[in-house]
């Protein structure tokens, strides 16, 4: 064959087109074939879950060493180290006795027999010191006059 028979002919199938039905049924093959994975997909895969169990490994390691360093530190170290044992002691007793004698106060007035009479000397001894309070008024007044 000579050179220009070879282009005729090459033109000729140029022009030769599949059939439809083939061609989607060739596209389908091409598509959906197993393809075989690289060593390069292998190795990223693997390498993804070893550093994922990794991970989880690590985060119960941290966990547990939190843990136990709370257990140890906690009788060895008190939380509040600023804390001193004695004012909170003295603190709470004051406290305590405040406590006690409002108690002690509200106790005579309900187990007075006499409720009337109690009542009536509290609420004098509430005016005595309003009108101690009147006076003092008055002779800083008369003071600042002066």
């Amino acid at each position: 064959m000579t050179q220009k028979q070879i282009k005729d002919q090459l033109k000729l199938l140029q022009k030769i087109q599949p059939d439809t039905e083939y061609a989607k049924a060739s596209k389908f093959e091409i598509l959906y074939a197993p393809t075989k994975q690289g060593k390069f997909v292998l190795f990223m895969e693997s390498l993804s879950s070893t550093v994922s169990m990794g991970l989880v490994v690590l985060f119960f390691v941290f966990i547990a060493i939190g843990g136990v360093a709370t257990i140890l530190r906690n009788p060895i170290f008190p939380t509040f180290e600023s804390v001193n044992q004695r004012s909170l002691t003295a603190e709470a007793n004051t406290i305590n006795t405040e406590t006690q004698t409002k108690l002690e106060e509200v106790s005579y007035l309900e187990d007075s027999e006499d409720k009337s009479l109690a009542r009536a000397k509290a609420k004098e001894e509430g005016i005595q010191s309003e009108l101690k309070e009147e006076e003092i008024d008055q002779l800083l007044n008369e003071a600042k006059e002066s």
